[in-house]
């Protein structure tokens, strides 16, 4: 069990263009923490987050030679490591900063045997999420989504599988240091996803606590500025994911009927990663032809929805093994 203070956390939040303000107003109220407001100084004045007039700890660095979300999770790592923090939570700007969810023991319903929830003040979770991130000697940790959370019961916890793996995080950068592990900073890739894995080949526990849930803002329409892409970019981050983890990530597919649009999915093998540095390829037709023609589409013309028919089209292939090259 580990013993690291809420003192010796940072609370972080890497953000752009000042989309939302349903986090961004409620950052004083994270006392006791350390929270850095993280974003480029032109974009800080153009936007003007001076507005939000945050107490004293609430903290802005100025990032440099930033040109993705990924690349601005890595600066702000070390940044705050230089700073002498042992561990940051980093939080995506678009939850709401308020109140969080609970599953609550005096929630219980007899009938259907499931607990409902109440909600928390923000700062609870960041609490808890250090609490148990300690209590499971874990290097990495996340509350579900708030969707989920009606599944599960008080003091529920995954570990090493089942994992959320975005918007709220905890990221031990001891560990980080010791394993010279670092985020992706490619724009090709999931970065949060991406560094759970490098964490689990290590040997690192991993957490998801099944009790708590942030809420995130389901009005997209209030942001018109993107800090990742469309549609097609976001699916190729998947597909990156794949690409360099081979059959741990497992590709789906997914149609949107109203908006005509295809979206790729992911279902991930972890419990099977931990601990484990060989790759795992499935030797079968299915799976060799994704990954072909998801490296073509990566450095070709881009278009996800060539892989979307192929995963539709072709689970046949799946019983069908290749040997010495030949099917």
């Amino acid at each position: 069990m580990r013993n690291i203070q809420y003192n010796e956390v940072a609370v972080v939040v890497c953000t752009f263009k000042n989309r939302y303000d349903i986090l961004l107003k409620h950052l004083s109220s994270y006392k006791p923490f350390d929270v850095y407001v993280v974003c480029k100084e032109w974009d800080y004045k153009e936007s003007g987050y001076d507005k939000y007039n945050w107490d004293d700890n609430v903290h802005v660095l100025f990032e440099q030679n930033v040109h993705n979300i990924m690349e601005s999770r890595e600066w702000a790592r070390k940044e705050i490591r230089k700073l002498g923090y042992r561990a940051m939570i980093i939080l995506d700007d678009d939850m709401r900063g308020d109140k969080v969810e609970r599953i609550a023991k005096e929630k219980y319903r007899p009938k259907s045997n499931t607990y409902g929830y109440v909600y928390e003040p923000f700062v609870e979770l960041l609490k808890e999420l250090i609490d148990r991130t300690n209590e499971y000697d874990a290097s990495w940790g996340s509350p579900l989504f708030f969707s989920n959370i009606g599944f599960y019961y008080p003091g529920k916890t995954f570990v090493n599988t089942t994992l959320n793996y975005g918007q709220f995080c905890f990221v031990n950068l001891e560990d980080m240091e010791r394993l010279n592990i670092k985020y992706d900073t490619r724009d090709t890739i999931h970065e949060d996803a991406d560094l759970v894995f490098q964490f689990l080949r290590e040997g690192c526990t991993c957490i998801t606590l099944g009790d708590w849930a942030y809420i995130l803002s389901l009005d997209k329409s209030i942001s018109k500025v993107s800090t990742v892409g469309d549609e097609n970019f976001e699916n190729f981050l998947k597909i990156g994911l794949y690409l360099k983890w081979k059959d741990y990530v497992t590709l789906t597919a997914h149609y949107r009927g109203e908006t005509n649009k295809n979206k790729i999915g992911i279902r991930t093998h972890t419990k099977k990663l931990f601990n484990n540095k060989e790759e795992l390829v499935l030797n079968n037709e299915y799976s060799i032809g994704l990954y072909k023609l998801c490296e073509e589409q990566m450095n070709g013309e881009r278009d996800s929805k060539k892989i979307v028919e192929y995963i539709r089209n072709n689970k046949h292939l799946k019983t069908r093994k290749i040997k010495d090259g030949k099917n």
